[in-house]
C-alpha cells in the first residue's frame, strides 16, 4: 500500500470515529434550577465531543441547550401553559452534527402547583403574632408552615435559607404543617425561600417567605396576648438534664402558673387555687415548682404541672420561697399570722416547723450558705418600727438591728454578697456583718428599689427616678454611674451576665440596656425592633407598677414578662446569668447551681 493510500485510509478512520453517534440521554428528570423548572438529562460522546441536548415536552415545544462538555448533565428550563400529562423526551447531538437516539420519555404531570399558607400575619413558631424581621445569630429558628395541594396530591418541601445553604426534599405528606430550622452564624440580611412539589412532579416556587436580618441581639419568640401573665413577676428557669422550661405566672385573675419550654412552646399550664402575687421557685433538683400564692403555698411537679401538695391553706404567702441549704422553704406571710415560716417538704406532703412572728408585713427572705435566714421584718416586738432579723435555721433569732433601718420600706430585701455580709437599704445602704455589726453605712440621695451584688461584690442600684444605674465597691465608695436610662415608671432589678455587663429592662415600654461593667453604655434595643412594628418604638407612658427584670438562662437568652409581648426570648450573645451571691433573688433561689453554667 503506498504511503498516500494508507494516509487516506486513516483520515477516513477518524472522520468516520468522530462522526460516531452520541449515546442515547438518560431519562429525564424535573427540578428546579435559578428559580425555574427546568428537566435535565445527560449523555456521552464516543469522540469526546461537547454536546446539546435537544428536548421536546410534549405540548408541541422543544427547546436546545448551549454546549456541554461530553457526560455532564445539562437542563432546558420550560413552562407548561395547561395542566396535563406531557411526554418529555430528548436527544443529544455532538458538534459534528451526529444525533442520538431519543431517551425514554418522561411523563410530567403539569397539574394546579401546589401551595403553602398565607403569611401576611407572620410565620414561625406559634406564639409568633408579628412577623419577626430580626433573628438572632446562632439561635436556630424554627419554621411551621402549612403547605397544601389543589388537587389533593402529597407535598414535599425544600428549604433554601438564602446563604447557599438549602435542605433536601423531605418525605411527601399529606397537606398539612411542614416544619424545619436554621442556624445562622453571621448577621446579615438573609432571603428565606421554599420550594414545593407534589408526588407527581408538578413543582412551585421558589417564593421568598421571610426576609431576616439576623443580628446578635434579637427577640426570639414571644406570647402576645395568647395568655394574661403578670408582668410584676419574673420567670423561674430550670435546667435539668439539658432541657430548660420556664415557669410564668399567668391568668386573667394571676390563678394560672404556665410552663413553656425554651422554645416558646406550652408545656402545661395549671390553676394553683389562689392569686399569685410573688414569683414561684424549683426544688434543688428541678423537680419541683412551689408557688406562693393568697390561699397558702402550692407544690406542683416541675414536668407536668400536677398538684403534689398545699401547705398554711387560707394563708396569704407574700414572698418568692427561699430554698435553704437543708432544703427547707422560707417564706414571708401577711395574713393572720404575720411573720416569717418555714416549711418542710416531705415528699407528698409538708408541714410548718417554725414561725417568727411580727406586726407588720416582713420582706422576703433570703437564706445564707450556713443557714441563716435574714428578712426585714416591720414590728418584731411592738409596732411597724422596720428591722433586720437574723434567724438560724430552727428559727431562734440570733440578732436583729432597727437602728440603721429607720427608712426602709415594704420593699426592702436583703441581699448577701460572698463575704457571708448582708446589705439592705434603710437609712441609706447598709451593711452587716454575720454577727450583726454595721461593717458600713452609706448616705443615698435615693431610695433603691434593688440591691444587687456583682463579681468581687461590687453592689448595682437602680435609681429609678433619675434613670441612674450606679456601681459601688465591696465598701460602699462609687465606682461609675450610667445614665440615659429612660425607666420611666417601671423600674425593676438589674440582671448581672457573666461577662460583668448589667442588662436592665423597662417591660413597660419593652426596653433593654446592656451596659458593660465599665459603666458604659452598650446597647439600646427596643423589642419592637425584631418585629413588622417597629415604628411603635415609643413609650407607652403607663404608669403601672414594677415590672419583672430579665432572667438569664444557660443558653444564652434572657427571659422577661413584657406588657406588650407577654412571655417573651430575646437572644443576648454567648452570655450566661453571673454566678454571684445575687441571684438566689428570684434566678436560682434554690441554688441549683445553673447560673454561670452554659447549656450542655
Amino acid at each position: 500500500m503506498t504511503r498516500w493510500m494508507l494516509a487516506a485510509f486513516v483520515g477516513m478512520a477518524l472522520l468516520v470515529g468522530c462522526n460516531r453517534q452520541p449515546t442515547v440521554p438518560t431519562t429525564p428528570f424535573a427540578d428546579f434550577r435559578n428559580d425555574s423548572l427546568c428537566f435535565f438529562t445527560s449523555a456521552s460522546d464516543p469522540g469526546h465531543l461537547n454536546l446539546q441536548y435537544i428536548f421536546e415536552f410534549g405540548d408541541g415545544q422543544s427547546d436546545t441547550t448551549s454546549s456541554r462538555s461530553s457526560g455532564e448533565t445539562a437542563y432546558c428550563p420550560h413552562t407548561f401553559a395547561d395542566t396535563g400529562v406531557f411526554s418529555v423526551r430528548a436527544r443529544a447531538r455532538n458538534e459534528r452534527g451526529a444525533l442520538s437516539g431519543w431517551s425514554d420519555p418522561f411523563s410530567y404531570c403539569a397539574s394546579q402547583q401546589p401551595t403553602f399558607g398565607d403569611t401576611s400575619n407572620g410565620w414561625g413558631e406559634e406564639p409568633y403574632r408579628w412577623r419577626l424581621e430580626h433573628w438572632a445569630t446562632n439561635r436556630w429558628r424554627y419554621f411551621v408552615l402549612d403547605v397544601g395541594d389543589p388537587d389533593g396530591d402529597s407535598v414535599s418541601v425544600k428549604f433554601l435559607w438564602g446563604d447557599g445553604r438549602s435542605t433536601e426534599w423531605s418525605s411527601f405528606t399529606a397537606s398539612g404543617r411542614v416544619t424545619d430550622s436554621v442556624k445562622f452564624d453571621t448577621a446579615g440580611e438573609y432571603y428565606v425561600r421554599l420550594l414545593l412539589r407534589d408526588h407527581r412532579g408538578t413543582l412551585a416556587g421558589p417564593d421568598t417567605v421571610v426576609r431576616l436580618r439576623v443580628t446578635e441581639v434579637s427577640l426570639l419568640w414571644y406570647t402576645l396576648d395568647d395568655y394574661s401573665f403578670d408582668e410584676d413577676l419574673s420567670p423561674a428557669l430550670r435546667d435539668v438534664g439539658g432541657r430548660l422550661l420556664v415557669y410564668a405566672v399567668c391568668g386573667n385573675a394571676g390563678d394560672e402558673v404556665s410552663c413553656f419550654d425554651s422554645r416558646g412552646w406550652l408545656v402545661w399550664d395549671e390553676h394553683v387555687g389562689g392569686i399569685v402575687y410573688s414569683a414561684p421557685s424549683l426544688s434543688q433538683d428541678g423537680s419541683r415548682l412551689y408557688v406562693p400564692t393568697n390561699g397558702g403555698l402550692v407544690c406542683l411537679a416541675a414536668d407536668r404541672g400536677n398538684l403534689i401538695w398545699t401547705v398554711m391553706q387560707g394563708e396569704y404567702i407574700a414572698s418568692t420561697p427561699s430554698v435553704g441549704p437543708n432544703g427547707h422553704l422560707y417564706l414571708s406571710v401577711s395574713s393572720d399570722s404575720l411573720g416569717l415560716a418555714c416549711v418542710c417538704d416531705h415528699g407528698d406532703a409538708a408541714e410548718v416547723l417554725w414561725r417568727l412572728g411580727a406586726h407588720g408585713d416582713p420582706s422576703s427572705p433570703v437564706v445564707a450558705d450556713d443557714g441563716t435566714v435574714y428578712a426585714v421584718v416591720f414590728g418584731l416586738t411592738s409596732g411597724c418600727r422596720p428591722t433586720l432579723v437574723a434567724a438560724n435555721p430552727s428559727g431562734q433569732v440570733l440578732w436583729c438591728d432597727s437602728e440603721h433601718l429607720a427608712d426602709a420600706d415594704e420593699e426592702a430585701r436583703p441581699v448577701i454578697d460572698s463575704r457571708g455580709r448582708v446589705l439592705v437599704a434603710g437609712d441609706g445602704l447598709c451593711c452587716f456583718n454575720q454577727d450583726g455589726t454595721l461593717a458600713w453605712q452609706q448616705r443615698l440621695y435615693f431610695y433603691p428599689g434593688s440591691i444587687i451584688v456583682g463579681a468581687q461584690d461590687r453592689i448595682f442600684l437602680l435609681d429609678d427616678e433619675y434613670c441612674l444605674l450606679y456601681c459601688l465597691d465591696s465598701a460602699g465608695a462609687e465606682v461609675w454611674r450610667c445614665d440615659g436610662l429612660d425607666m420611666g415608671l417601671s423600674p425593676n432589678s438589674p440582671c448581672l451576665a457573666s461577662d460583668g455587663s448589667v442588662v436592665i429592662t423597662d417591660p413597660e415600654a419593652e426596653y433593654v440596656w446592656d451596659i458593660s461593667a465599665d459603666g458604659d453604655m452598650v446597647f439600646e434595643y427596643s423589642l419592637y425592633d425584631s418585629t413588622d412594628l417597629a415604628a411603635r418604638r415609643t413609650r407607652l407612658g403607663r404608669d403601672d407598677e414594677d415590672g419583672s427584670s430579665a432572667v438569664i438562662g444557660p443558653d444564652g437568652n434572657a427571659y422577661l414578662v413584657s406588657g406588650e409581648f407577654g412571655l417573651c426570648a430575646f437572644a443576648l450573645g454567648d452570655r450566661t446569668l453571673a454566678k454571684t451571691a445575687w441571684p438566689t433573688y428570684n434566678h436560682d433561689p434554690a441554688r441549683s447551681g445553673w447560673a454561670g453554667r452554659r447549656w450542655p
